[in-house]
């Protein structure tokens, strides 16, 4: 599993899994930190739960706004059994349908996705 978020200019964020732990990452106004997290099973199950109810495994590939260059980019990849997903965004989000919000402001779907990120990483800030 590997997620990112980001702006071209500004805050980026990444949680990836590495063994049996998460790797945190965060560029906050150009300082970066790094912490090691230890999810629990009931953090994987909470998280699991989320994002089959906000039907990820369904969301298309590519989330891109042509007409809007800098912005937000955004990548999950998350390989769970036999489910798994690869997919990207720029300045576009998924509905909860999983059809393309066509917007730059973050869906209320994306929003539910990392909120899911950030109890996963123990309350750290995912944007």
């Amino acid at each position: 599993m590997e997620i990112s978020s980001g702006e071209c200019f500004g805050n980026d964020y990444s949680l990836k899994l590495d063994g049996s732990n998460l790797i945190y990452s965060a560029r906050v106004d150009g300082v970066t930190t790094e912490y090691l997290i230890s999810a629990t099973k009931d953090d994987w199950d909470a998280f699991r739960s989320e994002i089959d109810a906000i039907g990820i495994w369904n969301w298309q590939k590519i989330y891109h706004d042509l007409d809007y260059c800098d912005g937000n980019q955004w990548e999950i990849r998350i390989k769970w059994g036999r489910r798994s997903c690869n997919i990207y965004g720029s300045n576009n989000y998924p509905n909860e349908d999983g059809t393309p919000s066509e917007s730059n402001e973050t869906s209320e779907t994306f929003s539910r996705f990392l909120h899911a990120v950030m109890r996963l990483a123990g309350g750290i800030a995912f944007e």
